[in-house]
């Protein structure tokens, strides 16, 4: 397979090659050319380079980017091992899922999404240069590996040489449920927390994007398999990780088992007589493929796709008592039935990697769901609970991610 790499100015970003050849060498797959792109107007462009908030909706860094009405914005995703080093082949398919929808919408608004693969600070470096960028917005993170890839980041900008007086500033934001500043404004203690009441914004409408005309061919997404070889080929040794599944005491009793050819009697089940490790080849398969599915095969429990396809699918999930004559609702609340393991267990297996890839924001979630119970309880919120149990495991999931990444 051939080399997907980013080619700035008069060149181009190499389309998806066939799969039967071999990407080059990992040094090699970033290729800028030395003519820079001139931006329209003459004003410094702003880049915004997206990570894990893979949406336009209720995204303050678009909505700062594209606030000044003559400046250009490209927006930027990058396949960096580092930041996709424990992704596992279904959360891969669900990103291409997700960036494919996210460059089809930037589209529909004369803007695109520019695709690059190899290390963030090599390519927001060239690209800056390129564009002659002003301001580089970027989501907070919490995860130290990812962490570490924008402070690099920071640190190749800062120390950058560029054809204009100043590096561009980076601009980190993000998009907490409740409205505080900083944490270090939060109450110590949950009790005073609650006191506070603090506010919670209202989600921030998509902006009028400004037509990209900066001279560069924005590129095109690799296929799954593509992007797998790319990930295994570039992986260093700091990158190994064990996959949580192989390492079950499960997993390890039965391997042990085989090891000492060992035969057993007893059969390791869930409830219903299922296998364990393939419960999920009947995840609520239906046995036909159902048209304008949520999902990417009928075995599938997690939602794929956009923001839209997110959405229409939370309004299914939160009106899983109400009758529907949709197919794609009904498919989705055999899964939700599937999935409902334990109370409120249903919501993160079907929106957790869409809430972890940001097709949706939290804040999203929590807004829509909440409006949903006030419009069943005539404007109001009642003081006993919520009125339906997927309300209460969306709110509950909403409300413990927030806690976990703050």
């Amino acid at each position: 397979m051939a080399l997907l790499a980013l080619r700035l100015g008069h060149h181009h970003l190499l389309h998806a090659p066939p799969a039967h050849r071999r990407l080059r060498s990992c040094s090699q797959r970033l290729v800028v050319s030395c003519s820079a792109a001139q931006v329209s107007g003459g004003a410094a462009a702003a880049v915004v380079w997206f990570k894990h908030d893979l949406r336009v909706d209720d995204h303050p860094g678009l909505v700062a980017a594209c606030a000044e009405r003559r400046r250009p914005v490209v927006p930027l995703y990058v396949f960096d091992r580092r930041i996709l080093a424990g992704y596992s082949d279904t959360m891969l398919e669900l990103l291409l899922f997700a960036l494919k929808d996210l460059k089809s919408t930037l589209k529909l608004q004369q803007s695109d999404l520019l695709i690059a693969l190899g290390n963030a600070e090599d390519v927001v470096l060239k690209l800056a240069n390129e564009v002659q960028a002003g301001i580089i917005y970027t989501e907070e993170e919490v995860e130290h590996s990812v962490r570490s890839v924008l402070a690099n980041v920071e640190s190749s900008v800062s120390n950058g040489l560029f054809t204009w007086v100043n590096p561009p500033e980076i601009e980190v934001w993000s998009a907490p449920l409740y409205g505080y500043k900083s944490l270090r404004e939060l109450p110590a203690s949950r009790d005073q927390f609650l006191k506070e009441k603090l506010p919670m914004p209202t989600p921030l409408s998509f902006p009028t994007f400004p037509a990209l005309n900066v001279g560069l061919d924005t590129g095109s997404l690799p296929t799954l398999e593509e992007l797998k070889i790319f990930l295994k080929e570039s992986r260093m040794p700091q990158d190994d990780w064990v996959p949580t599944k192989s390492t079950s005491a499960r997993s390890i009793l039965k391997a042990t088992l085989r090891q000492r050819k060992i035969k057993s009697n007893v059969e390791l089940s869930v409830s219903d007589g299922e296998n364990i490790e393939d419960i999920t080849t009947n995840a609520g398969a239906s046995g036909r493929r159902i048209k304008d599915s949520f999902f990417a095969s009928e075995n599938s429990l997690e939602v794929r796709g956009g923001t839209d396809i997110t959405l229409d699918a939370l309004d299914a999930y939160l009106k899983y008592l109400e009758g529907t004559g949709k197919a794609s609702w009904q498919e989705l609340h055999d899964k939700v039935r599937f999935a409902e393991t334990r109370d409120g267990a249903s919501f993160y297996t079907l929106f957790g990697p869409a809430i972890q890839l940001g097709v949706i924001s939290r804040r999203r979630v929590y807004h829509e769901t909440i409006q949903y119970e006030r419009d069943r309880n005539a404007g109001f919120l009642s003081p006993f609970g919520y009125s339906t149990p997927t309300v209460t495991s969306a709110v509950d999931a909403i409300c413990s991610l927030e806690v976990l990444l703050t």
